[in-house]
């Protein structure tokens, strides 16, 4: 059974999170909670997937919900906040795209056949109209531990399209393979969603963006995430290709499903970017180019700031000194003026 992360000590407890969901300027996201902020309790264990108010996995408890109010016990120092999800160790954190909460979807081979599998599902605020066409969107990455591989004896995998369904009741009550631990629906998506260019995806920090439309057939309320009907040959193998096990897991955000065209992703202003070295020692450099001023932010592994410094439009380099600071993984972003990501990076701080 692929990682399912058992966290044994509550610590928040009756705590509501205010949706913070990703909208979409017209506001018809049909899409409740699309960003996975809004749960009935502060759960401090992988089960928090259960917790959530808009949505559930129709198969059982395997998907896992990361909160930013329910980090890992022993982790977070007494009376630190943390304002993105935090899953434990470096090799699994990473920031929501919007708002603190993510979840972790994914599914496991033994050879060919499927070990285990994960779905998230949830009611539309609206059912579909017939013939009406629909964009289906979201963001996914890898955890850091798809690239780096450290199990033995198994390979990891990399999605180039993730697969969906639309019903006009729950998934959970269709009929279903049981594969020993977990149930797995064997039946044809309804949409694959793909990136921009249709590659496979292995970035373990930027988001993705992937998207699909869709032609309704009419009266469907449910919509379901998940792998259907997909096989080992159709994911990219990251490495080990002989080995016998097999890991697929991405993490998702920001669910949106709206009347019309997929809208056309943000163009960026001509930038770019380079931190180095990577790792170093203390002194970091960042050769840049912006359009306006903009900001570079520094975050610990724990999400916090511990360095905000103004990058001039008129200059292409840029040096920050974080020699201070305790050896370990750290986090840049360069936000512009209207708060817009341009650019994020992991680097290595070691002496």
């Amino acid at each position: 059974m692929f990682r399912i992360l058992i966290w044994l000590i509550p610590l928040l407890s009756n705590f509501i999170i205010k949706s913070n969901a990703q909208g979409l300027i017209d506001g018809k996201n049909l899409v409740q909670d699309s960003s996975f902020e809004e749960i009935d309790s502060c759960s401090g264990n992988s089960y928090g997937i259960l917790f959530l108010k808009k949505w559930w996995p129709p198969n059982g408890p395997i998907a896992v919900y990361y909160s930013a109010c329910s980090p890992l016990p022993n982790e977070t120092p007494s009376g630190v906040s943390l304002n993105v999800p935090y899953t434990g160790t470096m090799d699994l954190y990473q920031q929501a795209h919007t708002g603190s909460a993510f979840i972790e979807l994914g599914m496991r081979f033994i050879d060919d056949k499927i070990y285990t599998t994960s779905y998230i599902e949830t009611l539309l605020i609206d059912t579909l109209e017939s013939n009406q066409e629909y964009c289906v969107e979201f963001y996914i990455n890898l955890p850091d531990f798809m690239i780096n591989n450290y199990y033995t004896g198994q390979t990891t995998l990399s999605y180039k399209y993730i697969t969906g369904f639309f019903s006009d009741t729950s998934i959970a009550t269709f009929p279903s393979q049981d594969h020993g631990l977990v149930y797995y629906y064997d039946f044809y998506p309804s949409f694959k969603a793909y990136s921009s260019d249709s590659s496979y995806v292995v970035d373990t920090l930027n988001w993705i963006r992937m998207t699909s439309q869709y032609t309704a057939i009419g009266g469907e309320r449910f919509l379901t995430i998940g792998s259907l009907k997909i096989s080992r040959s159709d994911f990219y193998i990251i490495s080990n290709p002989s080995a016998k096990h097999a890991l697929a897991v991405h993490f998702i955000d920001d669910v949106a499903v709206y009347k019309g065209k997929c809208r056309e992703e943000e163009k960026q202003q001509k930038t770019f970017f380079n931190l180095y070295p990577n790792p170093g020692s203390g002194v970091f450099s960042l050769n840049y180019g912006v359009a306006q001023n903009a900001q570079l932010v520094v975050y610990d592994i724990l999400g916090r700031t511990v360095l905000y410094e103004t990058l001039a439009a008129d200059k292409v380099l840029h040096h920050f000194n974080l020699s201070q600071m305790s050896n370990g993984m750290y986090f840049l972003k360069v936000i512009s003026k209207d708060d817009e990501n341009l650019y994020s990076q992991k680097f290595l701080l070691q002496r």
